[in-house]
């Protein structure tokens, strides 16, 4: 039978309940600790809860472990442990003390000596006699304060001073050593959360505490620190506050570890190490430190309340004892709260001068870098190497960077660094500001509304290698870079470029308002998302490309152009090849769209034009201006300067490989122009050849007009017709075929034999039932009010309504059904909130920039305790048809407000419904 297994240690008895579940309560014994382990229950997380008796201090050793302990400290009360698993079922063990004089079930020790605090213990004449074997403490100084548990006398100790946590020395000279096992709870030595007013205390302690287990050379036990999750009765529940820097000081006998508690088991809610002491370099320094663990815990530098502090957390090598640091790691971590200035961030690593030594070995995983929210865009970076060198094989996995300028700015290092499935929101100039002779790596990435995503300080700044594979960025690219350059995806000196697959856009696209019929024609836009913007600047220097689109009356606006930059709203237009004014005629009546081009800067054959350094791009997709890949330099905003265009395409190792382009006198790249197509937007390139000709072959595809976006859609591998193509139809082995006269499983065949006009097979219709997919990963969108985990569960910090946006991504032409988003309310509601929670959907057309809501489906609980457990939230008959290439959807999710609204909320997860397309592209 699934259930709880109690096993009780102490004198001669061990209590051994597997399997007891409520109602049938187990009797234990007060003082003698109980070991807790789920029987018979699979599950990969655990949430425990236990529920105590009036005066009881004892606590959970943790609320996530798969075997956590407590320690009964009342006689004759009841007791009860509740474990969840990760679907949420519930697991109840009811514990019952007896009077004294009454053991559990097997026999079991006396109760030991009950104390009420250390100032007991120590206090002259505690004892009257010679010291018992155990005593019971129950609190450090206050009631519930988590500084309570049991003691053994040790006779034989003479020596071992007082450490105010787990070696307790009497004024008569008995030493009474802690009984424990695991790490060491902070809040054993004092150090409380809840209040800014535990500053001065917490400091001091935590630093001795510090400084106590670098001294505990022999002591195994004592590897990792805890911050349980305290202060229930304070304001601040769960911010454990310092008023001075804490230093870690690394050792070579042990590796010491950090982890921060979750309320309840839910790390959405963790714990938080706050800084609130003024002006300084540091909140948290790790020195020469090995080994070390730090997981669940939020590091915040105290930001303009309390600040600044230029580095929220400093990890740096040992120079005075010539100590690198290796093999450290950080998971479920957040850094944020640094100051404002152009070398803050929010962490940093290596000696800001002298020798570097060596960083290396280090991994984050599920970390957020982020800035204050008080000054969102004016922290340097979240992650930043403070001297050359020193920085070899970093991991950054699942992790988030935003608010700041740079995700990471990666100028002072030489190693390797690396980032997996990482994400970032506006940062303000560039994911990250590459380094010399560093190899970088970015898999799997993504980012929306950054300025630009590769960065470099300056042509004195050689990068080694930086490789983009399958990456996708939306970047704004409106503000200038380190050289003064606008519009650019990556910068780069040096080196090698290796760009693989991937989609990388402009998200910036001004309206035109007004275009003239002069030579040439002057436009003038407007800020697309706040249209009448006073301040609104459309970025665009004299020389940039760009396309037009949909403006009425002026036709010959429309079209790819050269631009000069008359004032911040207005552009007059240039022919793209020739530079010559183009002439406008008719009268502008409305519309009208500007998409700039991506520039990607390649400079190596400026700098170093001697090293045959080498861009690759592979099957890239670049949306810029529709007809530009977009890969430019700084001279004159086109592929390569003309100066080196014939030596650069043709060499036996030119600096940018390309296949199936061409290279215009101007020295801009022009991919193929296909008869009634226009320009291809994505380029299959090959790295290891040169462009041998400016003609692309296609064969088996087909080609169809879409006047809707005025433009030509071109079919690799895909033919079209009447009736079975077997007999009939010529292909190569792989060719797809689909039949406008077929019904089911005669729509779609696949060539998959011989050269000629047989081989062909029917592809089976597919199952159009309707399907259900989960939406995973953090949300696209999320106000500060939430707080996210690592199983990607938000929950409310607030008690009034917070709004959170996840993206739905499922196929072309598919039909969304509907939504459905399973939520916990939080407990101890005094009625239904005034406003319950609702779920909404998103949607935003691209080519108009405009975005629709629907109105909310609330939450229908009828009780409070129907609200207060696990339940959905379902939005039905939502009948809409995904264009994944015109529109963007999301779920919005809204939380409760109002009368009786509490923070808490739990998101578990969201779901959507579809029922997918046809093969033949038409509606299920």
């Amino acid at each position: 039978m699934a259930g709880i297994q109690l096993t009780q240690h102490g004198g001669a008895g061990v209590l051994n309940a597997a399997g007891a579940q409520h109602p049938s309560p187990v009797t234990i014994e007060v003082g003698l600790l109980c070991q807790l382990s789920p029987v018979g229950i699979s599950s990969t997380t655990w949430r425990w809860v236990l529920t105590k008796p009036g005066g009881s201090s004892s606590t959970l050793s943790s609320s996530t472990s798969s075997g956590p302990s407590f320690l009964p400290d009342v006689e004759d009360g009841s007791y009860s442990v509740s474990l969840f698993d990760i679907d949420e079922n519930e697991y109840i063990l009811d514990i019952v003390t007896p009077t004294s004089g009454v053991g559990p079930p097997g026999g079991g020790s006396s109760i030991p000596n009950t104390i009420e605090t250390y100032a007991d213990v120590r206090a002259a004449n505690a004892f009257s006699s010679t010291p018992p074997a155990v005593i019971l403490i129950k609190c450090r100084a206050t009631v519930n304060d988590g500084g309570g548990g049991l003691f053994a006398y040790d006779p034989d100790d003479e020596d071992s001073d007082d450490n105010d946590g787990t070696v307790l020395v009497t004024d008569d000279g008995a030493r009474f050593k802690r009984v424990y096992s695991g790490s060491l709870d902070v809040r054993w030595f004092g150090i409380r959360a809840g209040a800014n007013s535990y500053a001065a205390n917490n400091a001091l302690r935590l630093q001795a505490l510090l400084d106590l287990v670098s001294n505990l050379t022999t002591d195994s036990r004592a590897t990792e620190i805890l911050f349980p999750w305290d202060g229930e009765t304070e304001a601040e529940p769960g911010i454990y506050y310092f008023d001075t820097p804490i230093t870690v000081q690394g050792q070579i006998t042990r590796a010491l570890s950090f982890r921060g508690e979750a309320y309840s088991g839910n790390s959405a809610i963790g714990v938080m190490l706050g800084y609130t002491g003024g002006a300084t370099d540091f909140f948290f320094k790790f020195i020469g430190v090995q080994g070390t663990r730090v997981s669940n815990l939020k590091f915040w530098g105290g930001g303009l309340a309390y600040g600044p502090t230029k580095y929220t957390v400093w990890f740096l090598t040992d120079q005075v004892n010539s100590l690198g640091t290796s093999d450290n790691s950080f998971s479920d971590c957040v850094f944020y709260g640094c100051s404002n200035t152009t070398a803050s961030a929010s962490f940093a690593v290596g000696p800001t001068s002298g020798s570097p030594n060596q960083t290396d070995n280090m991994s984050f995983e599920r970390c957020y870098f982020t800035s204050s929210y008080a000054y969102p865009d004016a922290v340097h970076a979240g992650f930043k190497p403070l001297i050359n060198g020193n920085t070899k094989n970093f991991r950054f996995a699942g992790c988030h960077f935003s608010y700041c300028a740079y995700g990471s700015d990666l100028t002072l290092t030489s190693g390797s660094v690396s980032y997996e499935n990482c994400r970032s929101v506006l940062l303000t100039q560039a994911f990250l500001m590459a380094g010399q002779g560093s190899i970088i790596t970015l898999l799997s990435c993504e980012g929306e509304g950054d300025n630009s995503i590769i960065d470099t300080p300056g042509a004195g700044f050689a990068i080694g290698t930086v490789l983009l594979d399958n990456c996708e960025w939306h970047v704004r690219a409106i503000n200038a870079n380190a050289m003064g350059h606008y519009h650019h995806a990556v910068e780069f000196y040096g080196g090698r470029l290796d760009v693989r697959g991937g989609f990388y856009e402009h998200q910036i696209r001004p309206t035109v308002t007004g275009a003239t019929a002069a030579t040439p024609i002057v436009i003038t836009t407007d800020d697309p998302n706040s249209p009448g913007n006073p301040s609104w600047d459309h970025n665009l220097i004299t020389g940039d490309r760009v396309e037009i689109r949909n403006v009425g009356g002026v036709s010959a606006a429309n079209g790819f152009f050269r631009v000069t930059r008359v004032s911040a709203t207005q552009l007059s237009l240039q022919n793209e090849e020739t530079g010559s004014n183009v002439a406008g005629a008719g009268s502008y009546t409305s519309g009208g769209e500007v998409t700039p081009a991506l520039k990607w800067t390649t400079l190596s054959h400026i700098s170093y034009p001697g090293a045959n350094p080498r861009t690759t791009l592979t099957g890239v997709a670049l949306y810029g201006s529709g007809m530009y890949p977009s890969v430019v330099d700084s001279s004159n905003n086109y592929l390569f300067d003309s100066t080196y265009a014939a030596s650069l395409t043709t060499s036996a190792n030119p600096a940018v490989a390309l296949e199936c382009c061409s290279v215009s006198a101007d020295g801009s790249l022009t991919t193929t122009r296909m008869p009634d197509i226009g320009y291809l937007t994505q380029v299959a390139i090959d790295g290891d050849r040169q462009v041998r000709r400016p003609i692309l072959d296609i064969v088996d595809a087909t080609y169809e007009d879409d006047p809707t976006n005025q433009k030509g859609i071109l079919y690799v591998g895909v033919l079209k017709g009447a009736g079975s193509p077997e007999g009939a139809v010529t292909a190569t082995v792989g060719t797809l075929y689909r039949r406008t006269d077929g019904g089911a499983n005669t729509s779609l065949y696949s060539k998959v034999s011989g050269s000629g006009n047989t081989g062909w097979q029917a592809v089976p219709t597919l199952d159009t039932t309707a399907l259900t997919r989960v939406v995973r990963g953090y949300p696209l969108f999320v106000t500060t009010e939430y707080s996210c985990d690592r199983n990607f569960q938000l929950t409310t910090l607030i008690a009034t309504a917070a709004v959170a946006v996840w993206p739905i991504e499922i196929p072309d032409g598919s039909t969304l059904d509907s939504i459905t988003v399973k939520v916990i309310g939080a407990g101890a509601h005094g009625g239904l909130p005034g406003t319950m929670p609702g779920v909404k959907f998103r949607k935003y057309n691209i080519s108009t920039a405009s975005g629709t809501v629907s109105s909310a489906t609330l939450d229908g609980s009828g009780s409070v305790g129907a609200f207060e457990a696990a339940h959905e939230i379902v939005k039905s008959s939502i009948a809409e048809v995904i264009n994944n290439e015109t529109t963007r959807y999301g779920v919005q999710f809204e939380s409760e407000d109002g009368a009786n609204a509490l923070a808490g909320l739990i998101v578990l997860g969201v779901t959507v419904t579809f029922t997918p397309a046809t093969p033949d592209g038409g509606a299920a």
